[in-house]
């Protein structure tokens, strides 16, 4: 691996992801107050204390950005605190990877070209057929590489994944979305903690609003699902974006 891996957490002292990443090097960022829980799990060398507490997921990722491009690092990886395992999708079916596997190879696959905004991996619940090896200039969640030489921020309190996506489309770039490497996670609602309070008590309606105001004109609306919760209708968006990868001279 080239680059740092980043956990955003918060309530979760015990939370999954390092104990998926199998002692790979990391570290977490936190709330300030629970600096001491954090670090007595993980060890003080491996949490990082935000600035400010209770400002939410997105102003996570930022600080993490920001800490990130402090230390001179060219891109970092940004993964959720309750991934459970990664996959790789061959012969036709999925079947557990170490990590550290999937890891190199995306950050091999996006070191080859000069325009990758953000790359990450599928989700498990949607990669039972995957179509292609990756997807172009679609939405990146979760487990994440993040080029550090762009300015885009995370600035929503629900729909992060999307409203950064769209930054780094709209501002001509690509994101690359690798279908053949996934991740498992925890099932919602199975543990506390976390960013859950963002999208619960009208969260979730609110965060489509904060998205559609952010990008007026590109036809963001509610959408609402079957088990009453709503989602930002936004399948429609990626069908605008054409950049192609623009690979590195050869040496």
């Amino acid at each position: 691996m080239r680059y740092p891996i980043y956990i955003p957490s918060r309530g979760r002292p015990h939370c999954i992801t390092p104990i998926t990443l199998k002692g790979m090097p990391f570290k977490i960022m936190v709330e300030p107050q629970e600096e001491e829980a954090y670090a007595g799990v993980h060890g003080a060398d491996r949490v990082i204390t935000l600035p400010e507490a209770g400002k939410g997921l997105a102003y996570s990722r930022t600080m993490i950005k920001r800490y990130s491009q402090e230390q001179g690092e060219a891109k970092h990886w940004q993964l959720d605190d309750d991934l459970t395992g990664y996959l790789v999708w061959r012969n036709g079916g999925r079947e557990k990877i170490p990590p550290d596997d999937c890891f190199t190879y995306c950050e091999t696959f996006v070191d080859r070209y000069t325009n990758i905004g953000v790359a990450g991996m599928m989700h498990s619940l949607f990669g039972y057929q995957p179509t292609a090896p990756f997807k172009l200039n679609v939405q990146c969640p979760t487990s994440v590489l993040v080029d550090n030489s762009y300015p885009f921020e995370w600035r929503t309190r629900v729909h992060q994944d999307t409203d950064y996506a769209l930054q780094v489309l709209v501002g001509g770039y690509c994101t690359v979305l690798f279908q053949m490497f996934q991740f498992d996670t925890v099932t919602s609602g199975l543990q506390q903690g976390g960013q859950t309070d963002e999208w619960e008590s009208g969260g979730r309606e609110q965060g489509v609003k904060d998205l559609a105001a952010l990008w007026p004109g590109l036809g963001i609306k509610i959408q609402k699902k079957r088990n009453g919760r709503v989602s930002a209708y936004t399948a429609h968006l990626w069908r605008k974006f054409d950049t192609p990868l623009i690979r590195k001279d050869a040496p």
